[in-house]
C-alpha cells in the first residue's frame, strides 16, 4: 500500500486473459521493467486512473496495475494530468512472447515496483515506441552508415533543425535549434481505429491526417515575432513582426497591415482595392484611380468654372457685349468654398 490509496491488485482482478505465472507477483522484485499500456481503469472510488501495463518479466508477459508516477508538477494546485494510448488486447488477439513490441500499439512505459511489491506498480516514465522512427533524424540531423551523426551534411545541421518534437492526441509541438516554438493542430489521425486491430505481426501504419481540418498552427520566431495561421490554400493568418514593428492580418487575397513604427495603416481588398492611411494622409482606390485625387481634381474643375463665370461676357440680344454677371459675387463664394474644401482634401490626400 502507498498511504491509504487503493494500489493493491488482487490476483483475480488483474486480467482474465493472462495465463502467466501469478505466483511471481508475490515475490519481491526490485527490477525496472518495460511494458505496453494495455488499459486505463478508474480506482474503486473513481478519484484516479490506474494503468494496466503488460510487462515482460523473465520471458513471460504479465499485466501489472500501476499508478502513473512522475509528472511535471505534483502539488495540490500545481498538477499535470494526461491519458496514454492503450493497447486494446482481446483473448483472440493475444500475442505470443515472441511478437516484437514494435508491432504492438500502446505507449511504452517504464515500470518499477514500490518496495519491490509487484502488486504496487508505478510508471516512472515512458520510452520511444520501437515502431516509430525518430523524427529529429528524419527531419534534420542525418545519420552516417556507421551509426554516428554527421553534422556536416548540407541542411542536416541547419538552424531550423528540431531539437524537441512531441505529439499528443493530434497536437504537435516543435522547438528548433534557434529556440523557435511551433504548435500545430493536426487533429486525430483518420486511421486511428487501426490501433484497435488485432496484433498480427504486421507493422503499425503511420498516422494519416486530414490536412483540410488540421495543419493550423501558431509559432514564436527567433526575434519574438508571432504567427497564427490556418495554413490553408486560402490562408487566414495573423503575423506580429516584432523586428519590423508590423502587424499583418491576411484572409485570402485581402490583407490589413499596421506599421506601428511609422503609424501607417494599409488595407488591400482582393488584391485590387487599397486603403492606405498614415498619421496625416489617406489613400483610397487603386494606383490608376485614387478617390481623394479624383475629388481634388473635380474640385479644381469647379473652382476654374466659378472663376470663369465671374468674368463671363457675351454678345447680348441687341448685338452688344454684356457686362459681367450681376451674381458674380455668388460665383466667387462658390469658388472660395470649393478652394477651401480642395485645400482640406489635398492636406489628407495620400497615394496607393
Amino acid at each position: 500500500m502507498i498511504g491509504n490509496r487503493d494500489y493493491i491488485v488482487r490476483d483475480t482482478s488483474i486480467s482474465k486473459y493472462n495465463e502467466g505465472s501469478w505466483g511471481a507477483l508475490s515475490f519481491k522484485n526490485m527490477a525496472i521493467r518495460i511494458g505496453i499500456v494495455q488499459a486505463i481503469v478508474p480506482n474503486r472510488d473513481g478519484t484516479e486512473h490506474r494503468y494496466l501495463v503488460e510487462v515482460e518479466d523473465t520471458g513471460t508477459k504479465r499485466p501489472v496495475l500501476c499508478v502513473r508516477g512522475f509528472s511535471k508538477f505534483g502539488g495540490r494546485f500545481n498538477y499535470e494530468e494526461y491519458l496514454t494510448q492503450v493497447y486494446k488486447r482481446t483473448k483472440n488477439s493475444s500475442p505470443s512472447i515472441d511478437v516484437q513490441q514494435d508491432v504492438i500499439p500502446g505507449d511504452m512505459a517504464v515500470v518499477a515496483y514500490v518496495n519491490g511489491e509487484a502488486r504496487e506498480g508505478i510508471i516512472i516514465g515512458f520510452l520511444g515506441h520501437p515502431g516509430r522512427k525518430e523524427r529529429i533524424l528524419q527531419t534534420g540531423l542525418k545519420s552516417k552508415v556507421d551509426g554516428t551523426v554527421d553534422v556536416n551534411v548540407t541542411g542536416g545541421n541547419s538552424e531550423e533543425t528540431p531539437t524537441y518534437i512531441s505529439e499528443f492526441n493530434g497536437v504537435e509541438t516543435i522547438i528548433n535549434r534557434l529556440g523557435e516554438y511551433k504548435v500545430t493542430f493536426k487533429g486525430q489521425p483518420t486511421n486511428l481505429k487501426k490501433l484497435d486491430d488485432p496484433v498480427t505481426g504486421a507493422p503499425i501504419p503511420d498516422p494519416v491526417y486530414d490536412t483540410v481540418k488540421g495543419s493550423s498552427f501558431f509559432q514564436f520566431e527567433e526575434d519574438g515575432s508571432y504567427t497564427l495561421s490556418d495554413n490553408s490554400a486560402n490562408e487566414q493568418k495573423l503575423k506580429i513582426d516584432k523586428t519590423n514593428k508590423k502587424i499583418t492580418i491576411t484572409g485570402g487575397k485581402t490583407s490589413l497591415e499596421i506599421d506601428t513604427a511609422s503609424d501607417k495603416f494599409d488595407v488591400n481588398v482582393g488584391g485590387k482595392m487599397k486603403i492606405k492611411m498614415t498619421s496625416s494622409t489617406v489613400g483610397i482606390g487603386t494606383s490608376a484611380v485614387e478617390l481623394l485625387a479624383q475629388v481634388s481634381d473635380h474640385l479644381q474643375e469647379l473652382i476654374d468654372a466659378m472663376k470663369a463665370l465671374q468674368q463671363e461676357t457675351h454678345i447680348g440680344n441687341l448685338g452688344y457685349p454684356t457686362g459681367v454677371p450681376d451674381n458674380a459675387a455668388a460665383f466667387a463664394e462658390v469658388e472660395a468654398a470649393a478652394s477651401a474644401t480642395k485645400s482640406k482634401v489635398d492636406s489628407i490626400k495620400g497615394s496607393v
